[in-house]
């Protein structure tokens, strides 16, 4: 016989593999190519919206010097709104993926208030001239 056959039969069960830390599933998110993809496209939004804003103030310190202020109001006005439009989209796209990612209520939230100090300081950086 051979000695394979020999050998009592084990009676430990077959131990499951051990469980990933949160850090360790975070970790292996944060490394996956959609996800590092997901954070490149969030950062160029945020830049096309800032541009678009940044667009609208520098119009408005600087207006048409032979009287166009109705278009330019009006030019200022729409760039503005839709800079802050596709600001706050996303932002919302970002809160989202936050809370579909596993991320509790409470950090989302922290996220959030964070996220629009942040931006409050960009925009008043931007209005003042100082950025």
């Amino acid at each position: 016989m051979s000695a394979s056959r020999d050998r009592e039969p084990s009676t430990s069960a077959v131990e499951p593999p051990p469980q990933q830390s949160r850090w360790t599933r975070l970790y292996l998110k944060a490394i996956s190519d959609d996800f590092v993809k997901s954070v490149f496209d969030h950062f160029r939004n945020l830049g096309i919206s800032a541009v678009i804003l940044g667009a609208a103030l520098w119009k408005y310190k600087h207006p048409t010097p032979d009287g166009g202020v109705p278009m330019d109001t009006i030019l200022v006005v729409v760039l503005g709104l839709l800079g802050l439009l596709l600001f706050f989209i996303n932002q919302m796209n970002a809160l989202n993926k936050l809370q579909r990612a596993g991320l509790k209520s409470p950090a989302v939230e922290v996220f959030a208030i964070a996220y629009m100090m942040v931006a409050f300081v960009i925009i008043v950086s931007l209005i003042a001239g100082r950025v």
